[in-house]
C-alpha cells in the first residue's frame, strides 16, 4: 500500500473508529500523519475517561476537582513556591498547574483530562517514533504485534488515567532515546519537568546522570547485569532498605516514603486475596521472568549491539537494580520496572531484529494472556468512556460537552 493510500486509510479509520486507527498508526509512528493520529487519540482517550472505579487514580483526581473551588492566583503561586522550595509536602505540581489554567477557561472537567491526554500523547508519540523506526527493518507483522503486546499491556494507553507517573514515564523514555540514540542532548533540558510532573522521577534523573558519565566504561554492563540478579533477593528486604535510606532522602521524597511505608498502604498491598488474586500474582511473575529472559539474551549479544545502544542498556540495568530493591512496594519498584519495558523492546529490535528467537517472541500472547484479560476488564469496568473509542469521535465529543 502506498504511503498516500495508507494515510487516507488511517484518517478514515480515525473518523469511524479511533482505536483501530491508533493500532494501525503504531506500526509507523515515525510518519507525520501517524504521529498526529496518536496524539489526537490520546487526547480523545483523556476526554472520554470518566471514573466508575474508586480504585483508579482518576477517581481521586475527579473528586479533587469537583470538591475544590477554582484556585485563585495567589494560592496557586504560593503552592508553586512551596514546591520549588523543596521544603514542603508538595512533591510535584503538574496536576495542580493544568487544573489551575484549564479551569479558568472552562468548568467542564473533561477539558482538563483532554489536556492531560494531549501532553501524555506528545511524549508517547515522540518515544514510539524512535522505537518503531527501529522496528521498520522487518516486515514480519506477527513479530511486531507480539512485541507491541509486551509494551502496551505493560503501559496501556489507559495509563493516561494516572495522569502524573505515566506521563513522566513517557517523557523519561523520550529523553533517554533522543539523548542516547539520536544524540540530541538538548532533550536533557526537559529533565527538571520530570520532577515537576512526578516527584519520584528525581530517582530517574540520578540514574540518567550516572548513565551519561559511566556508560562508556568497558564491561560495565556485564557487572550491572550481575548486580541485577543479585538484587532480586533483596526485593524481599525492600522495606528495611527504605527505612535505612529514609533520612538521606530530600524532604519531598520523605513525604512520598511516608505514604508508601504507611501501615494502611502496606496492608492494602499485601492482602492475600482469593484464587483469582493467586492467578494474578502467578501471571505477573511469569511476565517478569519472560522479560528477564529477554534481558539475559541481550547481555549475551551486547558486543553486537550498535554502539549508540550502550547508554540505553546501561540505563535499563540501573533502573532494574533499583526496581528490585524496591519491588516490595508495587507503587514504586513495580512502576519503575515497567518504565524499563519500552527500552527493552527497543534494544531487542536493534540487537536481534526479527531473525532470531522468533519462537520465544511468539509465546508473548500466551505469557501475557491473563494480563490482557485483566487490562480489558479493569479499565473498561473502571472508565466506561473507553468503550466510546470504538465509535466515531464526533459522537464521543458531543456526549461530554
Amino acid at each position: 500500500m502506498s504511503t498516500g493510500k495508507s494515510n487516507v486509510t488511517k484518517w478514515l479509520l480515525f473518523l469511524l473508529s479511533p482505536i483501530l486507527s491508533f493500532f494501525l498508526a503504531l506500526f509507523d509512528a515515525f510518519e507525520k500523519n501517524s504521529k498526529l493520529i496518536l496524539i489526537l487519540f490520546c487526547g480523545l482517550a483523556g476526554w472520554l475517561m470518566f471514573p466508575y472505579n474508586t480504585d483508579l487514580d482518576i477517581y481521586q483526581y475527579y473528586e479533587y476537582i469537583r470538591n475544590n473551588s477554582v484556585p485563585n492566583q495567589s494560592l496557586y503561586l504560593q503552592g508553586l513556591y512551596d514546591f520549588m522550595s523543596f521544603d514542603s509536602n508538595i512533591k510535584d505540581y503538574y496536576f495542580e498547574t493544568v487544573v489551575y489554567f484549564v479551569t479558568h477557561i472552562t468548568s467542564n472537567i473533561h477539558f482538563v483530562f483532554l489536556v492531560f491526554g494531549l501532553i501524555y500523547g506528545y511524549f508517547f508519540t515522540k518515544s514510539m517514533a524512535v522505537i518503531t523506526r527501529g522496528m521498520a527493518i522487518t516486515n514480519d507483522k506477527k513479530y511486531l504485534i507480539c512485541l507491541l503486546i509486551i509494551l502496551f499491556i505493560t503501559i496501556p494507553f489507559t495509563s493516561i488515567s494516572s495522569v502524573r507517573f505515566w506521563t513522566a514515564s513517557w517523557m523519561a523514555t523520550c529523553i533517554s532515546l533522543k539523548t542516547f540514540i539520536e544524540n540530541k542532548y538538548y532533550y536533557l533540558l526537559l529533565t527538571p519537568f520530570l520532577v515537576f510532573i512526578h516527584g519520584t522521577y528525581l530517582i530517574f534523573i540520578v540514574f540518567l546522570c550516572l548513565t551519561i558519565v559511566l556508560h562508556k566504561i568497558p564491561h560495565l554492563n556485564a557487572v550491572l547485569t550481575i548486580l541485577v540478579y543479585l538484587s532480586i533477593p533483596l526485593s524481599y528486604l525492600s522495606m528495611y532498605v527504605g527505612d535505612a535510606l529514609y533520612n538521606y532522602l530530600p524532604t519531598p521524597l520523605q513525604h512520598t516514603a511516608d505514604y508508601y511505608f504507611s501501615e494502611d498502604n502496606l496492608d492494602r498491598l499485601n492482602v492475600v486475596g482469593s484464587g483469582f488474586a493467586f492467578i494474578s500474582k502467578f501471571s505477573k511473575n511469569l511476565v517478569s521472568v519472560f522479560v528477564y529472559i529477554l534481558i539475559v539474551l541481550l547481555l549475551q549479544r551486547r558486543l553486537s549491539m550498535p554502539k549508540n545502544n550502550t547508554g540505553i542498556y546501561t540505563l535499563t540495568l540501573l533502573l532494574l537494580i533499583f526496581s528490585n530493591f524496591t519491588m516490595g512496594i508495587p507503587s514504586l519498584g513495580g512502576r519503575f520496572y515497567c518504565v524499563t519495558i519500552p527500552l527493552v523492546i527497543y534494544l531487542w529490535f536493534r540487537t536481534f531484529r526479527s531473525n532470531e528467537y522468533k519462537r520465544l517472541i511468539y509465546l508473548t500472547p500466551f505469557v501475557f494472556s491473563f494480563e490482557i484479560v485483566y487490562w480489558v476488564y479493569y479499565y473498561v469496568r473502571g472508565t466506561t468512556g473507553i468503550l466510546n473509542l470504538f465509535l466515531p469521535p464526533i459522537v464521543s465529543v458531543v456526549n461530554f460537552l
